[in-house]
């Protein structure tokens, strides 16, 4: 197989089929965009048109259905004054009316080489982590990486996120360029920067490399085993809720964490009603914990909205 300008990346689909990126106009003699798709024998498959002409596409998220997020900075032949970072394309290569495609700037990071996206990576509950080199989202301050769900809306994860500039040899860099995760506490993160502040602890020595440990990141909890049947109210809450349990387990605990699975507030279970004051927590998504010991017996979600 050939093409007139490289191939910068694909992915496979799957159905067998691979997404591909490029900065060529010719594929096997047929004209193609940028972001254009092949059968598993490397032929076009010429129902897939995304009209993508400008830019470059670093990273692919496929679903099962045959729709494909896209990420990076790129435009579309009609549309060329919208600039694109994040995608989410039908199995016929049009955009996805049901996903809101983020708007992305720099905000107050002061680097060089972005705004753009450079990695995918799939969360429980059809969510979706984006992280490149960026300070704002939809007008909301969150540096190189967020959270978003499958409608594209973004989530209170990493709303407190900052990384540090790293000054290399071509520019000032503030990237967050791959992540992997080996569990849904547990992020492996690399990129260009120097220092991290996740809103709690701000480590200056933390450069190119990083573990982020982020239980209940906004997603992921529906399976935790439910042994207590736990009712909150109000949710959302503004001040103060009410936790009733119907079972009280010995020696147990509510915890409070906030969307990077950080503790924000516990307090003793001793009967079967307990209020949580919560005036002094930031609007925003957090998990309530009930555990004893150990063991989670149960979470739920829970939003304060001053």
């Amino acid at each position: 197989r050939n093409a007139n300008g490289p191939i910068w990346g694909f992915k496979e689909l799957p159905d067998g089929k691979f997404i591909c990126s490029c900065s060529c106009t010719q594929y096997e003699g047929q004209p193609v965009s940028r972001l254009f798709r092949v059968h598993a024998d490397g032929a076009l498959d010429t129902t897939f048109q995304t009209g993508v002409n400008w830019g470059n596409i670093f990273a692919y998220h496929p679903l099962p259905d045959g729709r494909v997020y896209a990420g990076g900075r790129y435009k579309r032949a009609n549309a060329p004054n919208d600039t694109l970072f994040l995608a989410r394309f039908l199995p016929d290569g049009s955009l996805d009316p049901t996903f809101a495609p983020p708007s992305i700037t720099m905000g107050g990071l002061a680097a060089d080489y972005g705004p753009l996206i450079t990695w995918l990576q799939p969360w429980p509950g059809g969510h979706l982590i984006a992280s490149g080199e960026f300070g704002s989202v939809n007008q909301m301050s969150r540096e190189s990486i967020f959270l978003l769900d499958s409608t594209g809306a973004v989530t209170a994860a990493f709303d407190n996120f900052h990384v540090g500039i790293y000054q290399g040899q071509f520019g000032a860099n503030a990237s967050i360029n791959w992540i992997t995760s080996v569990s849904t506490d547990t992020l492996y993160i690399c990129g260009a920067y120097i220092g991290l502040n996740d809103g709690t602890t701000n480590d200056p020595q933390q450069r190119f490399v990083s573990r982020l440990l982020v239980s209940g990141l906004g997603v992921g909890v529906e399976n935790v085993p439910t042994h207590t049947n736990l009712q909150l109210w109000p949710n959302p809450v503004s001040g103060t809720c009410m936790v009733e349990l119907e079972e009280l387990p010995p020696s147990a605990v509510l915890i409070v964490r906030d969307a990077l699975g950080r503790e924000r507030l516990r307090q003793p279970v001793r009967s079967h009603s307990t209020t949580l004051d919560l005036h002094t927590l930031s609007d925003g998504l957090y998990f309530l914990e009930l555990r004893t010991g150990n063991e989670r017996l149960a979470v739920q979600r829970l939003v304060v909205q001053h």
